[in-house]
């Protein structure tokens, strides 16, 4: 007697309205999904399988090779927290292994870049340090709010750096952070993937990405826009109270509860190749 047919996959997750823990769960176990696709070595272009990620190249090197294990064992375990995140940027910044001048404790920083550009432009008028100059990196640094912005060519930008910066900030483990947590210039709750009123539909190209890029971005690659998304859920997976950060409001503080067994689970999926 043949065996049973197979029963029919679940109807697929339904993603409608306001962002919230469990769509950012859905998409982040969908191999299919954009979040998925966003870890090639390059930045701005999808991951495609038996293609090189990011996990597998060196952070300040990526041509030479290393183990995925490798990469998520020392994101997990802060080993490269110190580092300047900001490398690369103009006026004074961008030192290697030169963290900015603060005047106060840090908090990590995350939104869209003109939501994050507003919030600390605003926040000069609590500290306005005069270090740096008046661009986006130079306005963030100055009024102690910390900003991922690598633009310099030996420590390059990709998602793989994000998730280790992420990381520490998680932790509050950023030079500067002191613990003191994290605050978001667009309300995570306010997210919605296909709009919403909100002009940032998930993978539709939105916001920056470089002219090289341009042409595949959407089709076979990706914007700041979304990586925004994946950022918020990243969080809202790795951080036992990962659903507080739905009911944030902008000027919130919000301290991860970092679970590192969770961050293994995020691990696991991220090294499943995309099925397409």
């Amino acid at each position: 007697m043949p065996p049973p047919p197979a029963p029919p996959p679940p109807p697929p997750f339904d993603l409608r309205g306001k962002l919230d823990s469990a769509k950012c769960d859905a998409m982040l176990r969908d191999r299919n999904h954009l979040f998925r696709k966003m870890w090639h070595v390059d930045p701005w272009f999808f991951r495609h399988p038996g293609k090189p990620t990011c996990f597998e190249r060196r952070r300040e090197d990526n041509t030479e090779g290393q183990s995925m294990e490798r990469f998520f064992a020392e994101t997990k375990g802060g080993a490269n927290c110190d580092s300047n995140w900001f490398e690369g940027s103009p006026d004074g910044l961008g030192g290697i292994g030169q963290p900015p001048r603060f005047t106060a404790q840090a908090p990590a920083l995350l939104g869209f870049d003109e939501t994050i550009d507003w919030f600390c432009t605003k926040e000069h008028k609590y500290f306005d340090n005069k270090f740096y100059g008046a661009d986006h990196a130079g306005k963030c640094a100055d009024s102690n709010n910390n900003i991922l912005a690598l633009w310099g060519n030996r420590l390059q930008y990709n998602l793989c750096r994000n998730l280790e910066w992420q990381t520490c900030a998680a932790k509050g483990l950023l030079p500067g952070q002191g613990g003191y947590g994290m605050r978001f210039s667009y309300r995570p709750g306010d997210l919605d993937v296909y709009d919403g009123g909100t002009g940032k539909k998930l993978g539709d190209c939105r916001g920056w990405k470089p002219e090289y890029a341009a042409a595949v971005c959407g089709t076979d690659g990706y914007s700041t826009d979304d990586i925004y998304y994946l950022e918020v859920c990243m969080f809202s997976f790795m951080c036992d109270n990962g659903d507080d950060l739905f009911g944030l409001d902008v000027d919130d503080f919000y301290v991860c509860q970092f679970n590192e067994r969770k961050f293994d689970d995020l691990a696991r999926l991220f090294k499943e190749p995309p099925s397409t």
